[in-house]
């Protein structure tokens, strides 16, 4: 008998340590200064999809498109949860939250586990202070032009910095819950409208 309730007591610590180590690693903390190009993608399915992919890549990871548009020799594609915006054939942008079903977008996240329904705070822990646009609009730059992300957080970095070399991602928030999410490179997401 006393060996029977020695295995029950080491079983409940050794759970008790599993699910206290699970909890643990669901919330991540990131530096709010430091940024990769990981930080600018989305994951469908749990597969991660980068700005700078090629279609082929893309199309393995997650399939072919629902639909597709061309606007201003940018190809516009949906799939399961999110738009790809492409030029030629590689990523230059994505949107979550614009056309998708519910279900499927909610699914959706960027690599620091943001996504639709994510609380401002939760932004703001994992992305830092953004550039607020409008009433409910923040938008992260970074500069690209050294091979790295440099975060641009005042008009005078951005003012001079290369343009050309700013990728970007904005989330829009309503009642304190993301509600939209658009990354991409500047240079190619300006020619789109």
């Amino acid at each position: 008998m006393e060996v029977g309730f020695k295995m029950r007591k080491i079983v409940i610590i050794f759970l008790f340590i599993f699910l206290l180590s699970s909890c643990q690693s669901r919330s991540q903390s990131f530096d709010v200064n430091s940024f990769t190009e990981k930080d600018i993608s989305v994951y469908i399915k749990n597969r991660s999809i980068q700005i700078g992919m090629n279609r082929d890549s893309v199309e393995k990871a997650i399939g072919k498109s629902i639909e597709s548009a061309s606007v201003n020799n940018i190809l516009f594609e949906r799939y399961d949860g999110v738009e790809l915006c492409y030029r030629g054939d590689i990523v230059a942008g994505f949107s979550i939250g614009l056309s998708t079903d519910k279900e499927t977008k909610k699914s959706c996240r960027i690599y620091r586990n943001i996504g639709l329904g994510s609380s401002y705070e939760d932004l703001i822990k994992a992305y830092g202070d953004g550039i607020k646009v409008e009433y409910n609009s923040y938008n992260y730059w970074f500069d690209t032009s050294n091979g790295n992300f440099k975060k641009l957080i005042t008009a005078q970095e951005l003012e001079l910095s290369d343009k050309d070399k700013w990728v970007g991602i904005g989330f829009s928030i309503e009642n304190n819950i993301v509600t939209l999410i658009t990354a991409g490179y500047l240079k190619y997401l300006s020619k789109c409208e």
